[in-house]
């Protein structure tokens, strides 16, 4: 090819890109092939394979977030039915309710109410 008023001659040639994941564009730059390949770090990634290494560990730490947060909920439930020791009145000798292979069974007294411990 010959520009005018130019004594050289000229050929055009398509670059070629070292990586096959590549191709060069209209200004010779090596682009990631396809609509589905980003850049990333120097490296093209197909957009979907991005998409899970991102979403899989976000959505692992939510489940167990979620978990943490139901299992402190049942915890907590749970502890508003525990009864200290200090909170029960004994009679004096204790009364024994009943026995099993387990332990015996006392008579106390909770906020003024006889309860079986």
């Amino acid at each position: 090819e010959r520009l005018p008023n130019c004594p050289f001659l000229f050929r055009v040639e398509r670059k070629t890109c070292q990586d096959s994941s590549r191709i060069a564009d209209a200004m010779g730059v090596c682009v990631c092939k396809g609509a589905a390949s980003i850049e990333v770090s120097g490296t093209c990634m197909r957009v979907w394979l991005l998409l899970i290494i991102i979403i899989v560990p976000l959505g692992s730490c939510f489940m167990v977030a979620t978990l943490r947060a139901a299992a402190h909920r049942v915890k907590k439930a749970e502890m508003q039915w525990r009864i200290g020791v200090e909170q029960l009145q004994w009679e004096d000798p204790p009364v024994v309710l009943g026995q099993g292979t387990h332990g015996k069974v006392l008579r106390a007294n909770f906020r003024g109410t006889p309860v079986a411990v």
